[in-house]
């Protein structure tokens, strides 16, 4: 007198009961994330903290403690032909300079200068 034995499914009503609980709870803790997550970025800041007040025209003032290295657009380096000693200074550095605008004086301009005089007498 042999019985016969159900066979035990992946799905048998206890599982499939306990899958729907759990679908339920997943759900719920989704939703509630959704929910309650804050969009985007936000900063919250104590009432007592906030200043209101009546908006003006006027100059816009912020400072902005920052550290950084500048560093030029373009850098030109200048060598000179021949030595020789600079006897005056005409522009400071930094200074736009035009095309034929004179830098420095020096040793070598006097030296042409009496080389070129010498020539022309």
């Amino acid at each position: 007198m042999d019985r016969k034995i159900d066979k035990k499914t992946f799905l048998s009503l206890k599982n499939k009961s306990m899958f729907k609980v759990l679908a339920v709870v997943v759900v719920g803790v989704i939703g509630t994330y959704l929910i309650t997550a804050p969009k985007g970025q936000s900063l919250k800041i104590e009432f007592k903290r906030l200043v209101v007040s009546e908006v003006k025209e006027g100059k816009f003032q912020e400072f902005l403690p920052v550290r950084g290295t500048i560093s030029p657009k373009r850098v030109i380096y200048l060598d000179a032909i021949e030595g020789g000693r600079v006897e005056q200074i005409f522009l400071e550095e930094g200074v736009m300079l035009k095309a034929g605008d004179k830098i420095i004086s020096s040793k070598l301009d006097v030296d042409a200068e009496t080389q070129q005089i010498k020539l022309g007498s």
